[in-house]
């Protein structure tokens, strides 16, 4: 489990929101190391405890409904991009192409995402959820 792209948000972030996060499936000092940074919590049941997960608030409701609450409150507009979004994109790009043309048996991962993202338009978002996938 290496320090990648998909880390780099939480560097610098001032606030962690976790939708339907549970800690037995990644450790909450992954993200936030230090404990420094608030969690909203959003999930159907209470969140756990731990040092590096420290609830700020929590949303204990079904997720779906309660994040079409939040959609009605919050706008884009309110969420300035990422400073480093294109360093971040360009890294998924380069790892997206390193899978491009791999006709390796058995198929790796990084070729079927390859042929996934393809597939999907700009917008569309797919998740997985099979615990913590990137291990």
């Amino acid at each position: 489990m290496r320090h990648d792209f998909e880390n780099f948000a939480f560097d610098k972030s001032d606030l962690i929101i976790a939708v339907g996060y549970e800690l037995q499936e990644f450790a909450p000092s992954r993200i936030n190391p230090k404990g420094d940074r608030p969690i909203l919590h959003i999930h159907r049941f209470a969140q756990d405890t731990d040092p590096a997960y420290p609830v700020a608030s929590s949303i204990e409701a079904e997720i779906g409904l309660a994040l079409e609450a939040l959609i009605k409150e919050f706008t884009a507009s309110l969420c300035p991009a990422y400073p480093n979004d294109a360093i971040i994109r360009a890294l998924h790009a380069e790892e997206l192409k390193a899978g491009e043309n791999d006709a390796s048996f058995p198929v790796k991962p990084q070729r079927i995402i390859n042929d996934i993202r393809k597939a999907l338009g700009d917008e569309d978002i797919v998740l997985a959820d099979t615990g913590a996938i990137k291990m």
